[in-house]
């Protein structure tokens, strides 16, 4: 995974030190990436100072470097303030409104395989079925569908604190399933048995129409 600096630990009192001249010149192109020059007005990358008897300290203010007086400034290695890039959040999973990585259905009616779980992986779609094994999808089709009508994607609730609270009374109950209908209507299953109840919209609102919640896995 590639990095970059941590720019918010650059003050007027640090002394970036870099120890190589590799590291110099990669701080020194940081810098004119985000337009610093030296107070001559040179791009930074004009001035090269590294020896090896320490005229490798660098300060930066007011969007001007400058050799760093070490009796006075606080010195961090330049290695010391890089810090990992996040995650690229690939184009597809941005277009569908999913994370990578996050797995998610589609509406049974709409696929032929109603218990595929889908995912998007290093940008790729892929999905696994009843043996636990990913794969990569090759009906282009479905996913163009998918694209153009992203509410048949069924993601996986993210429930509050409250609601889990709830849930775990419900559970303790013998409630076992969750299933939200039209209009609000709310289902579930005890010990087997199906039931139909009505919660007002402001009770557990994270399950939307449509969505079906198994207790053990929010609880797990």
């Amino acid at each position: 995974m590639s990095k970059h600096l941590d720019w918010s630990r650059i003050t007027p009192d640090v002394a970036v030190w870099c120890k190589t001249e590799e590291e110099e010149l990669a701080f020194l192109l940081a810098c004119e990436e985000r337009g610093i020059t030296w107070i001559s007005g040179k791009k930074p990358t004009n001035e090269l100072f590294f020896n090896e008897a320490g005229a490798n300290h660098y300060e930066v203010e007011n969007n001007r470097i400058s050799l760093a007086d070490t009796q006075t400034a606080t010195t961090i290695p330049y290695s010391d303030l890089l810090v990992e890039d996040e995650p690229a959040r690939s184009r597809l999973a941005e277009i569908l409104g999913v994370e990578e990585d996050e797995e998610w259905t589609i509406r049974p009616e709409l696929v032929w395989d109603g218990d595929a779980v889908y995912r998007i992986h290093n940008g790729r779609r892929q999905y696994r079925s009843n043996d636990d094994i990913w794969r990569d999808c090759a009906a282009e089709a479905d996913f163009w569908y998918i694209i153009n009508h992203p509410e048949s994607i069924i993601r996986k609730p993210r429930f509050t604190a409250d609601e889990v609270a709830m849930l775990r009374v419900m559970a303790s109950d013998g409630v076992t399933k969750l299933s939200r209908a039209m209009g609000g209507a709310l289902t579930w299953e005890r010990e087997g048995a199906s039931m139909t109840g009505y919660l007002p919209p402001n009770i557990l609102p994270t399950i939307l129409y449509g969505e079906s919640v198994e207790l053990a896995e929010v609880l797990k």
